[in-house]
């Protein structure tokens, strides 16, 4: 069994657990290098957005011009000798557009325009109105803050439509039309000329543009899923206990509860008795009626059984 559980296993199933996840941290120095080669080997895609201003009404009534950032691209730039830049130097040559391919958003790109975080600024209001083109006190390098999603409201845009469900995209063909309609009803005669004059190019779309750009698009999701592991998961997980990442995780975006070691030292307590504070692997913390502690107080945790096997975590 690979460690399948997680609610339901019995003492020798987490002692076998435990064992395995404190050992793996001498590796976790080897895995962070090679993530890092891996981010050198992908490279980095980088755009440079065209800014503009929006009118934002303020709490008490004004209306003040706020910095937007446009899905209008001034630049584009990769990683030199990256594996990124020599696909996109190839889609290029095959006649692509590195523009129709994505947006390449940035989500963690916002910083705070007062110079701190928010939640250290006496003076920061937490109740400012946020829309999809600006967060008050914030600002961003991407278009609607590095996030594309499904627009939330509580009410009614002009003319009295409700907004909620369309996409933040400008060119949203919903927000263009102004209306719900069936988008595959629409048009059919452009539908039947737009489908012959691509028919016959067919296999080299297929061949010169999706099959490269669904490549690019995997490594950017790659290094997406690394910066993720190396900024997050492991930071959260066994920042502070390994050289290579030497600082206990953040309390203020990390949760310290739960830290492998603060893990392990719950549940020890839950499996076994502590001698001197520290937990004994040979004595099983049952609890009694009288003084239920330990295992007593879960419905889902076991001791062993007299027949099960001490050496097997099936």
């Amino acid at each position: 069994m690979s460690f399948t559980y997680l609610g339901v296993f019995r003492q020798t199933q987490w002692k076998f657990f435990r064992s395995f996840v404190l050992k793996e941290r001498s590796s976790a120095d080897a895995r962070m290098a090679i993530i890092n080669a891996e981010l050198n080997r992908i490279g980095k895609v980088s755009v440079s957005y065209r800014s503009t201003s929006v009118a934002v009404r303020t709490a008490d009534g004004t209306v003040v011009q706020e910095p937007k950032v446009t899905e209008q691209r001034d630049a584009i730039s990769v990683s030199a000798g990256s594996s990124l830049e020599k696909l996109l130097q190839a889609y290029i040559a095959f006649g692509g557009n590195p523009t129709d391919i994505s947006l390449f958003l940035q989500p963690d790109s916002i910083v705070f325009t007062g110079g701190e975080d928010p939640d250290d600024d006496p003076d920061d209001d937490p109740n400012v109105i946020a829309t999809e083109d600006h967060i008050p006190g914030t600002m961003s390098r991407y278009p609607y803050n590095g996030v594309i999603a499904e627009v939330s409201t509580p009410g009614y845009g002009a003319g009295g439509r409700n907004p909620m469900g369309l996409n933040t995209f400008s060119r949203d063909p919903y927000r263009r039309v102004g209306r719900d309609i069936d988008l595959s009803d629409a048009s059919s005669t452009i539908v039947v000329k737009m489908d012959y004059a691509r028919r016959w190019t067919a296999q080299a779309i297929q061949e010169k543009r999706n099959l490269m750009e669904q490549r690019i698009l995997k490594l950017m999701d790659l290094r997406e899923q690394l910066m993720e592991e190396k900024n997050e998961i492991l930071v959260q997980s066994i920042g502070g206990t390994v050289s290579s990442i030497p600082d206990l995780p953040d309390p203020g975006q990390f949760h310290r509860g739960l830290h492998l070691a603060r893990i392990v030292e719950t549940l020890d307590s839950v499996f076994y008795v502590k001698t001197d504070g520290v937990p004994d692997l040979n004595s099983v913390n049952l609890g009694t009626g009288s003084e239920p502690t330990g295992l007593s107080m879960y419905d889902t945790l076991f001791p062993d059984d007299p027949d099960d096997d001490i050496f097997s975590t099936a």
